[in-house]
């Protein structure tokens, strides 16, 4: 029997927990989507974050209302957001902070009206068009009940926000379907896919997520893509699969003891080109004999590596229950 269950790895991990209430005679499969919202653009936190705590429901700091009026960034999901690449973010006359948390999040915007949602992650503070949920709601878990019957995943909504900690079984809506295949590894993309691949038939399956869950009878199905070889393109043995925070999707091959890079049609993307080594400046020595990493050495580390090499994937898999 089968099951899978979900941790926070935060400070508080029983915040986040989902236990398993029902088991599965085939695996099923759970995938979260490891980024969460998108920013609308980043502000160093060690720049800022002494002076938005310090600001509480005060006006903007002058040099942080710079720093927006110089932003540019993606478009964003709120309505405040310019187009995407403006590089106009200017905040409206009157605008104050509110620190939510301090040293962790602030509103700013007009007093009981933020316009903007800002929140810490280590060296950064990401900046959100208010309001923007705290998770993103594409994270999901493949029903393998009605493989045996009509040989279908179907794909089934994981809800981090709704305060319950067991997980919702009931059948009937789905956001997609993954038929005719065993799977051994599925992934989240941020622009609304869900990736499987299959050992065996040597096979990546590309599933468009749809605007809204759907009934069972409608859901869209995954498409069956690559296929056996070395060739660039095709696989050979496909065991796991994640994606890069640039969204190339990494796929391994086992039989071919390789990894190879694609896009969300299947297409191969060059994903490896760049210098393997960098140098640092010697002065982080001390850094790295007491093994506290300072925002400067990470800061320096993130510039020399590539944004497609920067994995920070979480890999959940399900529990097998005797």
């Amino acid at each position: 029997m089968y099951a899978f269950q979900s941790i926070s790895a935060l400070g508080d991990p029983e915040a986040g927990m989902k236990q398993p209430t029902i088991g599965f005679s085939l695996q099923p499969y759970i995938a979260y989507d490891q980024f969460g919202p998108a920013p609308l653009f980043t502000m160093p936190a060690a720049t800022y974050q002494p002076e938005l705590d310090g600001a509480n429901n005060q006006p903007v700091p002058a040099d942080v209302a710079t720093a927006f009026a110089n932003a540019s960034g993606s478009s964003g999901s709120g309505s405040n957001a310019p187009p995407s690449g403006s590089g106009n973010f200017t905040l409206p006359d009157g605008a104050i902070v509110t620190v939510v948390t301090a040293s962790a999040e602030w509103y700013i915007g007009l007093p009981n009206q933020p316009l903007y949602d800002l929140r810490r992650e280590t060296d950064t503070i990401n900046v959100f068009a208010y309001p923007t949920p705290a998770f993103s709601p594409r994270n999901y878990y493949l029903d393998s009940r009605s493989y045996a019957s009509d040989e279908k995943y179907y794909l089934r909504q994981v809800a981090l926000d709704d305060n319950s900690n067991t997980f919702d079984y009931t059948p009937g809506q789905s956001w997609g379907a993954f038929s005719n295949t065993t799977l051994d590894a599925i992934v989240v993309h941020p622009n609304g896919y869900v990736i499987g691949v299959n050992y065996e038939y040597h096979k990546m399956l590309i599933l468009q997520l749809p605007s809204n869950a759907v009934d069972d009878a409608d859901a869209p199905v995954a498409l069956p893509l690559s296929g056996k070889g070395l060739r660039e393109d095709l696989l050979k043995g496909p065991i796991a699969l994640t994606i890069t925070p640039d969204g190339r999707i990494l796929v391994l091959e086992q039989d071919n003891a390789r990894v190879q890079a694609f896009d969300t049609i299947a297409n191969p993307v060059q994903c490896f080109a760049g210098p393997l080594a960098f140098t640092l400046d010697a002065g982080f020595k001390t850094d790295l004999n007491s093994g506290n990493l300072s925002n400067a050495f990470q800061q320096a580390y993130q510039q020399n590596v590539q944004p497609s090499l920067l994995l920070a994937s979480a890999c959940l898999r399900p529990l097998p229950m005797t």
